[in-house]
Formats: C-alpha cells, structure tokens, sequence
C-alpha cells in the first residue's frame, strides 16, 4: 500500500468503555445536592400564584366537582324519566340497575366527603419546640437524607427547625409536615394529614368518572345491537339520545385531566415520594448520571424512603386499619410519627458505612 492511500485513510476511534458497576450507593455532594434543590424551588416558583389568587383558585376547583356531579345528576335524571333503559344497565335487571346507582352515590358520597377533608383540614405543621432525636443507631440524629449537608435544615422564617421531608410554603405562610404540594383546586396545602384524603378524592372522583363512561356505552351498544333501526336509531331519536352522548363526552373530557392526575398520585406513592421530593429525584438523577460519565463508575443511586414493598410505601392510608382505608379519616398530630420515616435499610448500612469512613 503506498503512502498517499495510508494518509487517506481515516483514523480509528475506539468505542467509549461502558462505565463499570459497583456496589456503592451513590452520595451528592453538597454542591450537587444544592443544585438541585435550586431546580426544584426554581420549579415551584414558576406555578406560585400571589395569596389573593388562592382563594379564587378553590373556588375554581369547588365549581369544578360540583359542576361535573350535576352534569352526572341531570343527564341520569333525563335518561331515567324519557329513556326506558334500566338505568344504563343494560343487559342486567333494573334491580341491579337500582343497586349499581346505589353505589354510584356511595362513592359520590366519599369523593365529596375526602374533598372536604382535603380543603378544610390543616395539612399539619411542625412544633417550634421540636428537636432532632436519634431515631437509628449509629445515624447523627440531626441526619437528614434530603438535605444539601445532610443535616436537619433551620427555617428562617418560621424561626424553628424543619423535621425531615417539611417544607416551608410560601403561599400558606408557614412549614408542612411531609409536603406533597400545594393544590390549586383545594386551596391548601396536601401534606402529612390531609395527603390520604387528597388521594381518596382523586380516586374516588376517577372511579365516578369511569362509570359515567361505562354508562353510556352500556346504553349506546344497547341501541346499536338490539334496536330494529340499528345505529341509525342514534340519530332518528338523537333528541332522547343527547344526553348521554353529551354526559359520555364530557366524562371522557374530565377523565383526561384528572386520570394523569391520579396516574401521577399512584406512581408516587407506590415509590413513597412526594410531589416535591420527585422534582428533586429527577435533578438528582441527572447529577448521577453526570457523574457516572465523569468517573465510569455506575454507583447505586437509592432513594432513602423507597421500601421493598408497596403496602409499605403506601402504609399512611391503613393508619387505623385496612379498612378505614377507603374513609378519608385524618392521622392523629403526633410529632414523633410525623417526624420520623422508616428509611431502606441498604440506605441505612450505607450511611453507616460513610460515616465510619469519615470518621
């Protein structure tokens, strides 16, 4: 090969090695910790509404839900009163038929009931007097896994510590007991005892949203299967029909914004984070993988509150027992259980692996 067709050739890159794993948990420095706390109150600030619009914000919310279970009453009471259709339950006896409205207003009963608890209640607020305690042996008990120095953060305003997994809201005025956010639509801040009521309404008014789809196609497919005029009876008798097609339309509408919602609920608490703490997962997430690039070292990133099994991810809804799980009942304001969060245990042994390192 002559020397003009060696210089043509292209060099050869080699392909970048895979970074190696290794059995460490993954620790931010309090410099990428920092940063990502600076991205999550950037994140919060971007959807903060001056203290006047909150009021206004409940009310929107308030005419929400009502409006939707009036769309539901009307359309059912025309149904029922023009149409003989067996309340929707086609093909089932109006018996059951009786029985599933039953069940319809039972869970009306409990969204209302879980919305006013999640509006009215206090969300729960730390004591001034409250004081770091040594909940773990061998952990600092002023050791707290979300904080930038991994210490017990001073509020400023409130003049007083925050426990772990309190935050300080800005719109409220004052430090949230384990803080989801704060909701628009309820005017008040979701947190440690307001949190199951706030998920019980979101599921329950999900539930009566689905059936006011079920519903109507129950009565659609009723009409298109059995009806002599077939699908065309949709339209010669589209007067008798339109409310179901409009009640069908707008549940499908809702369902779309408040499904997400729910979605959203149920993929945080299966993981036992919160709203806030999940801004800070997704920044945290980025500063590992930054540093995995850096050093090709794949460390284990663990999120301290994350247990091996969804019932105990999601124990603050069985409080008072599985079956009082269903009723939004409000936890009793006990500090030491409100303070205190049971972490993962390869969280713990690794902790107290860097803290015999350092010392």
């Amino acid at each position: 090969m002559s020397a003009g067709e060696t210089s043509m050739r292209r060099p050869t890159t080699e392909k970048p090695s895979e970074p190696s794993s290794v059995d460490e948990v993954y620790f931010p420095s309090p410099e990428e910790f920092s940063e990502a706390r600076a991205q999550t109150e950037a994140m919060v600030k971007k959807n903060l509404y001056p203290g006047d619009w909150k009021i206004i914000m409940g009310l929107i919310g308030t005419v929400t839900v009502i409006d939707g279970l009036a769309l539901w009453c009307v359309s059912t009471w025309i149904e029922f009163n023009y149409i003989d259709a067996g309340w929707y339950m086609w093909p089932l006896p109006n018996a059951t038929g009786y029985l599933m409205m039953g069940v319809v207003i039972a869970v009306t009963v409990l969204m209302l009931w879980s919305y006013a608890v999640s509006c009215l209640c206090d969300a729960g607020r730390p004591s001034p007097s409250w004081t770091p305690v040594r909940h773990i042996e061998g952990i600092d008990p002023e050791f707290d896994p979300l904080s930038p120095t991994h210490k017990v953060r001073w509020c400023d305003i409130c003049n007083a510590y925050k426990p772990p997994r309190t935050h300080h809201c800005g719109r409220c005025g004052y430090c949230v007991l384990r803080m989801d956010h704060h909701c628009m639509w309820t005017a008040n801040c979701v947190g440690y005892r307001n949190h199951k009521a706030f998920f019980l309404f979101l599921m329950y008014l999900s539930a009566l949203i689905w059936m006011g789809v079920m519903f109507p196609c129950l009565r659609i497919a009723n009409v298109v299967f059995f009806d002599p005029d077939g699908p065309l009876a949709l339209l010669f008798n589209f007067i008798d029909h339109a409310p179901i097609m409009f009640l069908l339309w707008s549940c499908m509408v809702l369902q779309s914004y408040v499904g997400v919602l729910f979605g959203e609920q149920c993929q945080q608490l299966f993981g036992n984070i919160t709203t806030l703490e999940k801004r800070d997962l997704v920044a945290l997430k980025a500063c590992w993988k930054e540093n995995t690039r850096v050093t090709c070292v794949r460390k284990r990133l663990i999120w301290p509150y994350t247990l091996s099994s969804v019932p105990h991810n999601m124990s603050f809804l069985w409080h008072d027992g599985y079956f009082m799980a269903l009723f939004p009942t409000i936890p009793p304001m006990d500090m030491n259980t409100a303070t205190h969060f049971e972490m993962c245990p390869e969280f713990v042994d690794a902790m107290r692996d860097e803290s015999s390192k350092s010392s």
